[in-house]
């Protein structure tokens, strides 16, 4: 049993480009509920806010967690795929120039 197997690496390039621009911009949010809670006036409000960007954070973290290991897991794919391909591209050439010799077996059976 055979199969095809197709992948659009342009699509996984700019996937894996995408998750870590995601990466990024998560590494960078910062916790400046504070200033916000504080812009609010209302004390009650103030907490709120407060209590928000604490979930959040830990929220956010997770996620970051979970968007690292997805952008890993497809560099991976990219990198082990165009491995293959390479590798297999390379193999191909080389037989094609230094064919196998060639099979000169009959077949007893053969008319």
């Amino acid at each position: 049993m055979s199969y095809d197997i197709q992948l659009d690496m342009d699509d996984l390039t700019a996937l894996a480009s995408d998750l870590a621009t995601v990466i990024d911009e998560f590494e960078k949010a910062n916790g400046n509920a504070k200033g916000v809670a504080e812009a609010t006036g209302s004390s009650r409000l103030q907490d709120k806010v407060v209590d928000f960007s604490e979930k959040w954070d830990i929220r956010r973290e997770k996620m970051l967690e979970n968007v690292k290991v997805l952008q890993q897991t497809i560099s991976q794919v990219i990198e082990g795929f165009t491995e293959v391909d390479t590798e297999l591209a390379k193999a191909l050439e080389e037989t094609a120039e230094n064919p196998p010799p060639a099979n000169d077996y009959k077949s007893p059976h053969a008319e």
